[in-house]
């Protein structure tokens, strides 16, 4: 079977005001998770033809951050994350166990967590460097199942998730005039 794995849509939008020489704020929309995962072919006659996979999720944070000096900050702020997903099997992996063809759809849900860091920067070589921990946000998904030769989906309760914690490390140096070097390990 031929797996389509869509391009990951992280996309993210930020804003930043510096209220003063030590502090500023700062509002950040992103997409923490994403997924589009589907199965081509048929699935009467393929493995895994029409399975599929769909998750998204929205982050919005709202960060304060000081500076003790010009080298060294902190920062921090709530953190809501915005979830849905679902997940369809078909194909004949799944007819001998009669589940070509269900569905779970994972109604939106929203967390709350916070995010905590530290920055150590050399404004002259335009090098920064910056330790992130994101908190984990626990979801609870309102469920509805869709059974193979069932009339429609049937609300079967709620299903817990958690987007796990992270740790971010961002870098980021001048190499030349007008150029940044930039990375990140998550």
């Amino acid at each position: 079977d031929d797996a389509r794995l869509a391009d990951a849509d992280e996309a993210g939008v930020g804003f930043k005001h510096d209220i003063n020489e030590k502090l500023s704020f700062g509002i950040i929309l992103d997409q923490p998770y994403d997924t589009d995962i589907t199965y081509n072919g048929s699935p009467a006659t393929t493995l895994l033809g029409g399975t599929m996979a769909q998750a998204s999720s929205y982050g919005l944070t709202a960060l304060a951050r000081y500076k003790f000096n010009d080298r060294i900050s902190v920062y921090g702020g709530p953190r809501v994350v915005k979830a849905d997903g679902q997940v369809t099997l078909s194909g004949l992996a799944f007819a001998a166990a009669g589940l070509n063809g269900y569905n779970v759809r994972l109604a939106s849900d929203s967390g709350l967590g916070f995010v905590v860091g530290a920055a150590y920067e050399i404004p002259e070589i335009a090098f920064r460097t910056a330790l992130t921990y994101h908190s984990p946000i626990d979801l609870s998904f309102s469920t509805f199942e869709t059974f193979p030769g069932a009339p429609g989906a049937l609300a079967t309760g709620k299903t817990p998730a958690e987007v796990p914690q992270s740790v971010s490390l961002d870098f980021q140096t001048g190499i030349a005039e007008n150029t940044l070097l930039m990375g990140r390990i998550r």
